[in-house]
């Protein structure tokens, strides 16, 4: 369930406060996310990948859990700024693993698609926060977030595995690797 659903509902239904506080939490998460996608943007290799991807999940998934028993406004807010760090970091993350994995050729397709199915899915999620939400209690809702980002974390063992170390590539070992592809292909397609 997103977030984004979750925050009006925790400040109507959990906090029965005003939509001001609908505003603070989502200036948290917006500060979250900015703080942690700039940290992210200096750095240049990644060592321990699929640690660094199964950290994030199971933050989440505590996140979440605090968020169901939480009834403090600042607590929450607090929460909330975590969860915007563990989106942006997911998404870097993400970002960084299929950067390495997806061919050259098919990277801007991929993306492509990519943005086109996250775009496709979002209204989904609301769909099932509002299904979920009819049925379950918010803090029931919070905890399935939290078993979600856990299975999230055990299903990270099946994605195929990449380098430990993902970036800052030696320059000579790209350009062997580059000039003999291009002229075994230029052979191979004319």
């Amino acid at each position: 369930m997103s977030i984004f659903v979750l925050i009006p509902l925790i400040v109507k239904d959990v906090l029965h406060e005003d939509i001001a506080w609908v505003a603070i939490f989502e200036t948290s998460i917006s500060v979250g996310v900015v703080i942690t996608a700039l940290l992210f943007s200096f750095k240049t290799s990644y060592k321990n990948f699929y640690a660094m991807i199964s950290a994030n999940y199971i933050i989440y998934a505590m996140l979440m859990g605090a968020l169901a028993f939480s009834m403090n406004k600042v607590f929450i807010s607090a929460i909330i700024f975590c969860v915007g760090c563990v989106f942006a970091a997911d998404l870097a993350l993400s970002f960084v693993f299929f950067q390495n994995v997806v061919k050259n050729e098919f990277k801007g397709r991929f993306f492509g698609m990519m943005s086109s199915i996250t775009a496709g899915i979002t209204p989904l999620s609301y769909m099932m926060a509002g299904v979920i939400t009819d049925y379950f209690t918010l803090k029931y809702a919070a905890l399935l977030n939290a078993a979600g980002g856990l299975i999230i974390c055990f299903a990270m063992l099946s994605i195929p595995r990449v380098p430990d170390e993902i970036g800052a590539v030696d320059e000579d070992d790209e350009d062997s690797d580059c000039e003999g592809s291009d002229a075994d292909e230029k052979e191979v397609l004319f």
